[in-house]
């Protein structure tokens, strides 16, 4: 295959590319360019996110599974480092693990017609770039290349599971939500996405960088016409890129009652121009009644706000009792752990069917950078409530 290449659009952080280093893709083939990769997981995984993982090699620091025995791994390098990296698995349903297969209604998607024979289907995971490149060219040239991959082997339905404060990434990449969520053991609570590949309208709709790609091969809206008629239920899930800023506030006013600075605590002081700004960077997951959301050993990478439901939350106290608070909507959690880069230390579960608004970490961040005046005045009532109710 070629080798996409690009330099990074921004110099990361911790440190400048030397100018030599462009940005090359390529498929790890050899044991020992494969356990460059399971270290660099390790680095990325264990190392800097602090996950608490049961298959792993601490000793080797490195981390692989039964699932690398068949998948293709891409990574992406600046020079000879390597600097991201993801794995793509694609074969018929039968050739994935139950749990997998389960989790995404693969068989559902296998009754997609595709010339009599079993149609070709792919799943993504591990997918992960070092912190100094997060913001250059090396997640979109990742997704690039397993993306032209899918189109040689004319793969119809591609298939990804992404943690809560992900999913408006993902969407922005051209996937969509279609189905509940489920747990994944040592990684969490998961939201399933599906890729249409050559659904080109919706990558033009939501903006997809991907839209370069398939632009240059033939399209079919076959499978788009399928899937609407055979997965309605995908419709109840909001995707942000297909609404206006203007459209997702009033949305949020509606949901709650009355407009979102004046409903929830968190944007007290905000004018409405600022709200805006706020609900640009946020998206909304929906939960199932009985859904475990967050674990005592998740590491927060975002504030929920209630907008729908109940939901409770259950908090391990130092004598082994234990806490329950029950949250309704325009109440917020996960605050305290946001500020502290914690572990979220409690179980939240959906009492019934819930409507979160989720405000990741790598988009407060940005609204930082980008307008540091909103985003003091987010830290100060967070600060402020979580000093009232810990102090």
């Amino acid at each position: 295959m070629g080798q996409p290449q690009a330099r990074p659009e921004s110099p990361p952080s911790g440190g400048l590319p030397r100018r030599e280093d462009l940005l090359t893709v390529e498929m790890a083939a050899t044991r020992k360019e494969k356990e460059k990769v399971y270290r660099f997981r390790y680095q990325i995984y264990v190392e800097e996110m602090r996950k608490v993982l049961t298959v792993v090699d601490h000793r080797r620091r490195l981390l692989r599974d039964d699932m690398d025995d068949w998948g293709d791994l891409f990574v992406v390098r600046a020079g000879e480092e390597i600097i991201g990296t993801v794995r793509l698995h694609i074969g018929t349903v039968a050739a994935f693990p139950g749990d997998i297969s389960d989790a995404f209604v693969m068989d559902r998607f296998g009754e997609y017609p595709a010339g009599g024979q079993p149609g070709e289907m792919s799943f993504v995971s591990k997918a992960m770039v070092d912190p100094r490149y997060r913001g250059s060219q090396a997640f979109y040239l990742l997704n690039a290349a397993y993306y032209d991959a899918l189109r040689r082997r004319n793969v119809q339905f591609h298939f990804c599971g992404g943690a809560t404060h992900m999913v408006a990434m993902y969407e922005q990449l051209g996937y969509r939500r279609f189905k509940s969520n489920f747990p994944v053991p040592d990684y969490g609570y998961m939201v399933p996405m599906v890729m249409l590949t050559e659904d080109i309208e919706h990558f033009r709709r939501v903006r997809s960088p991907l839209w370069r790609n398939a632009r240059r091969l033939d399209n079919s809206p076959a499978a788009s016409a399928w899937f609407a008629a055979r997965f309605p239920e995908a419709a109840r899930y909001i995707n942000r890129q297909l609404l206006s800023k203007e459209d997702i506030l009033q949305m949020l006013g509606d949901k709650l009652g009355r407009p979102l600075h004046k409903a929830v605590h968190l944007f007290r002081g905000l004018n409405e121009a600022e709200a805006l700004l706020c609900a640009d960077a946020a998206h909304i997951v929906l939960c199932e009644a009985g859904d475990a959301v967050v674990n005592p050993t998740d590491i927060c990478n975002e504030i929920f706000v209630i907008m729908s439901g109940v939901v409770s939350v259950r908090r391990q106290l130092p004598d082994r009792r234990s806490s329950v608070a029950i949250l309704r909507p325009g109440q917020v959690y996960g605050d305290k752990a946001y500020l502290a880069h914690g572990r979220q230390n409690t179980t939240v579960v959906a009492q019934t069917d819930t409507e979160l608004l989720v405000l990741p970490r790598h988009a407060l961040e940005r609204l930082e950078t980008q307008h540091p005046a909103v985003a003091a005045k987010l830290l100060y009532n967070i600060g402020a409530r979580t000093t009232r109710k810990y102090a």
